[in-house]
C-alpha cells in the first residue's frame, strides 16, 4: 500500500475516532444525528479508556445503527451475547449494565467504506470482527487490481 493511501486511511480513521460518540441504547439519539448516508461506524467500550470493540461499514449509516440498537439483529450484537454470556435482547430494551458501556460513532463516507473498515480491523483489530484481511491492505498488494481479480497474475499463475 503506497504511504499516501495509509496516511488518508489514518487521518479517516482519526476523524472516526474524534467523532461525537452515541451510547448505543439512546435510540432517539441516534435518530436525530445519524445521517442517512454511506459510511463506516465503530462500537466503543467505555470504562477506564476507550477501546475499540467492533467496526462496520454500510450504505446506510442510520438504519444499520438503529439496526443494531433496536432490534439486536446483527452479527456484532449476536457475537458481544455469547461471549459475554448476556441475554438475547437489544441492546436499548435490556437493562444489563455491559450495553450501557457501549458508544457509537460514525463517519459518512461516500467512497472507500470497505477499505478503511479492512484498514482498521488490521491495524486495530477489534475483538468483535471477524472479517479476514483481504488482499488489498497487504504491504506487497498492488494499488489496483483488475476488475473481477482477487490476487496479482504472479500470486494466480503460481497456484496453477
Amino acid at each position: 500500500m503506497k504511504a499516501q493511501t495509509r496516511a488518508t486511511l489514518q487521518r479517516l480513521f482519526f476523524e472516526l475516532e474524534s467523532a461525537t460518540r452515541t451510547g448505543i441504547t439512546d435510540i432517539e439519539a441516534i435518530r436525530a444525528r445519524c445521517p442517512g448516508l454511506g459510511g463506516v461506524y465503530a462500537v466503543w467500550r467505555i470504562e477506564a479508556s476507550s477501546e475499540l470493540i467492533y467496526i462496520g461499514e454500510t450504505c446506510h449509516l442510520q438504519h444499520r445503527l438503529e439496526e443494531l440498537s433496536r432490534l439486536g439483529r446483527h452479527a456484532f450484537f449476536r457475537s458481544v451475547a455469547k461471549s459475554e454470556a448476556l441475554p438475547l435482547v437489544a441492546p436499548a430494551r435490556s437493562t444489563h449494565p455491559f450495553w450501557s458501556s457501549l458508544f457509537l460513532s460514525w463517519l459518512p463516507l461516500e467512497l472507500g467504506r470497505a477499505e478503511l473498515e479492512e484498514f482498521i480491523v488490521a491495524t486495530r483489530v477489534p475483538k468483535y470482527n471477524s472479517k479476514p484481511v483481504r488482499l488489498r491492505l497487504r504491504d506487497d498488494a498492488p494499488d489496483f487490481l483488475p476488475f473481477g481479480a482477487t490476487q496479482p497474475d504472479h500470486e494466480r499463475d503460481a497456484v496453477r
